[in-house]
C-alpha cells in the first residue's frame, strides 16, 4: 500500500519537495535548507536565503552560465537504515514566468550553508570551486516552466540517476549537499518565480 503525505501541498512556505517512494509508503520532504544565489549585478555576493519567493532567471543570450540559481538540501537523517528508494519526484510551486523557461538540476558537490552562500562563496570564507556552484557533470532532470503553469506545482518524476543520487545521501549521508536547480538556455527574460 502507498501511501501519500501531501503536508508539502498546503504549506505556504515550502520551497520545494521531495518525494520518496521507501518501503511501500511516500515521504514527503521538505528543504531543510535552501537559498537562491546570483551573479547579476550587484548580486554576487548577496545572501538570498530566508525569502519567502525565489526568482530565477534564464542565462543571458543562451549563454553558458545562469544568472540565478536555486540550491535545496534534503535531510534524509531520519530515514531508517537500509531504505531501498524506488523513486523520487522534485516539485516546486509555480508563481510566476515568462517565456518559456528550460531547468535542469544537478546535484551538488561541496557543502554550503543557506544563509551564507552567494554566487561566490559556498560558505562564509570558503569560495566555490567554480563560481555559481561546484555541480556534479550529470544531469539529475531538466523540467519545461511554460506560463501555462502559474499557480501550479510542477514536478519531475526521476530517473534513475536522480533515485541513485538521493540513495547515496541515505547511505553515506557526507554525500548529501543538496541539488542546484538553474537555467542554462533561454535569456534574461526568461524566468521562474517559486515558493
Amino acid at each position: 500500500t502507498m501511501t501519500t503525505m501531501t503536508k508539502c501541498l498546503v504549506a505556504l512556505s515550502v520551497s520545494a519537495c521531495v518525494w520518496l517512494p521507501v518501503h511501500g509508503d511516500t515521504l514527503v520532504l521538505n528543504p531543510a535548507a535552501d537559498t537562491r544565489i546570483s551573479q547579476m549585478t550587484g548580486e554576487a555576493d548577496v545572501n538570498f536565503e530566508g525569502q519567502t519567493s525565489t526568482t530565477i532567471h534564464g542565462s543571458p543570450s543562451g549563454g553558458a552560465y545562469a544568472m540565478d540559481s536555486g540550491l535545496f538540501k534534503f535531510d534524509v537523517s531520519s530515514l531508517p537504515s537500509g531504505v531501498v528508494v524506488t523513486s523520487v519526484t522534485f516539485s516546486i510551486y509555480i508563481e510566476a514566468a515568462a517565456g518559456n523557461a528550460y531547468f535542469n538540476f544537478r546535484e551538488l558537490t561541496s557543502d554550503w550553508v543557506s544563509a551564507e552562500a552567494t554566487w561566490t562563496l559556498a560558505k562564509t570564507g570558503v569560495p566555490w570551486t567554480t563560481a555559481g556552484g561546484d555541480v556534479s557533470a550529470l544531469q539529475l532532470g531538466n523540467v519545461d516552466i511554460l506560463t501555462t503553469d502559474i499557480g501550479k506545482y510542477k514536478t519531475y518524476t526521476s530517473n534513475a540517476d536522480f533515485v541513485a543520487v538521493v540513495q547515496r545521501w541515505i547511505d553515506s549521508p557526507s554525500y548529501n549537499r543538496g541539488i542546484i536547480l538553474t537555467s542554462l538556455f533561454g535569456n534574461e527574460y526568461q524566468f521562474i518565480t517559486y515558493t
